[in-house]
Parts: C-alpha cells; structure tokens; sequence
C-alpha cells in the first residue's frame, strides 16, 4: 500500500491529471473506492486465505484492539501461520458494545469458528483485564480446550 487516502479520488486536481493522461478515463470515486472495490478486494484476500488455511494446522489466532481517529473502538482478528505468515482475518468497529470477557470470548469464537477450531492452536492477546478474562473464557469453551492462552 502507498498510503494515498481515498478521498484524493474526488480531488479536482488529481482528476484533471487523469483528464490530461486519457480523455476517455472514467475514475472511480472515493463512495465506489471505499465502499464496493474495497469490500470486493476484502473477500477475494479473505478466499485465499481461506483457500491457504485448508493445509495448515497449529494457527495462531490474535486479537488485538485499537481506537481509530473518530474514536472509534476496533478489534482486529489476525492468523499466524506456522511459516509466520501473518494475515488480517477480521476487523470490525465494536464501539456500542460493552467491551466485557463475556463479548470478547463470543467475538473471539466467532473469529476461531470461522477460521476452523480444529486449525487454531494458540491464542494470543494483550493482558488487558477484560481481554485477559475473554482469553481465559475461550480456551475453557468445549472444542475449545486445545487452544494455548498466550500474552
């Protein structure tokens, strides 16, 4: 990624340059870049990675939060495969809801249950009182018990 913000989609001057490359350009702009190509780039990297995930075994899931610059609260889903190969699974805005062991170990076993319970052999998240209460209550989940609890 080259970190250009999609909102230069919609810049004058970035559109008379396209104007000046090729008259018969039709650019997407920034609704159709953030919302539609993005999603549509998001599930064809998602459909490799699952395609990647059907010869692996001892995955590590992670999960880690962060506040975005609206103030948002995310939590993001990573896997680690056994190559240390890192790949983004999830991320998803959860800032209605209250952030409690209980929310984390369901957002967490719904991440494990999509990735494959049977693929997943660690977890690790940061030691935060509720995400460390949320860990703890995912590797005591039944089909679950197999998982290690890592900080």
């Amino acid at each position: 990624m080259n970190g250009i913000p999609f909102h230069v989609a919609d810049s004058p001057y970035f559109l008379d340059f396209l104007q000046a490359l090729n008259k018969s350009f039709k650019p997407a702009g920034f609704t159709m870049l953030r919302t539609t190509l993005l999603l549509r780039e998001f599930m064809c990297v998602k459909a490799e990675i699952q395609e990647e995930l059907r010869d692996q075994q001892n995955i590590t899931e992670n999960l880690d939060s962060w506040t975005d610059n609206r103030g948002h609260s995310v939590y993001t889903s990573n896997i680690v495969f056994p190559d240390r190969q890192i790949a983004q699974w999830a991320c998803e805005d959860v800032s209605p809801e209250s952030h409690t062991g209980e929310f984390l170990r369901d957002l967490t076993l719904k991440y494990i249950k999509e990735i494959g319970r049977e693929l997943v052999g660690a977890l690790v998240t940061d030691d935060a009182a509720n995400i460390k209460k949320g860990r703890r209550l995912v590797v005591e989940t039944p089909g679950c018990t197999h998982i290690l609890e890592m900080r």
